[in-house]
């Protein structure tokens, strides 16, 4: 997978095989989806229990137990999963923006008694600011519109063997 957290990885990879095995009734262990994407099952265990927080995996007990998808593969989106485990890198950006500063600056802009003239390199800042959360915006609309009914489908045609004579 390209750009993106570990934990999305291991969420989006986990809620679509939970949904695959949904279309046969069957539920999955922690350890049987990271075996079959050669993940850690201690990683895999933790953003399982992400999910079932978010409540949209439940775990079921007994022999055949495991964790199984509660809604329908039609109405969960990966972006939706996506941000259940990493919010958006703009949140985090702004988030640290506060972390970023000094006690001086921190000190400075609550006294109020001198206001600094914003200079270029501020003005670039926001700019490139603006754009990075517009790009954001873009990407969560469009992993908004990608939904896991359709992913087990292009994967369930991508599986089909072509021969060619």
């Amino acid at each position: 997978m390209s750009k993106g957290t570990s934990r999305g990885e291991y969420a989006a990879l986990a809620v679509l095989e939970l949904a695959r095995a949904q279309k046969q009734k069957q539920t999955l262990s922690a350890g049987e989806i990271a075996e079959r994407h050669n993940l850690s099952v201690r990683f895999m265990t933790a953003t399982l229990q992400i999910l079932k927080r978010h409540g949209l995996i439940r775990s079921v007990r007994g022999p055949l137990g495991g964790f199984e998808l509660v809604p329908q593969p039609s109405e969960v989106a990966l972006g939706y999963v996506l941000s259940l485990v990493a919010p958006p890198s703009s949140e985090s950006r702004s988030a640290s923006k506060v972390d970023d500063e000094t006690p001086q600056q921190s000190r400075r802009s609550t006294r109020g008694t001198r206001v600094k003239k914003p200079n270029q390199s501020s003005l670039d800042r926001e700019r490139i600011d603006r754009e990075m959360k517009k790009a954001e915006e873009k990407r969560q609309e469009y992993l908004n519109g990608i939904l896991y009914s359709d992913l087990i489908d292009n994967s369930a045609a991508s599986n089909v063997l072509n021969y060619e004579i």
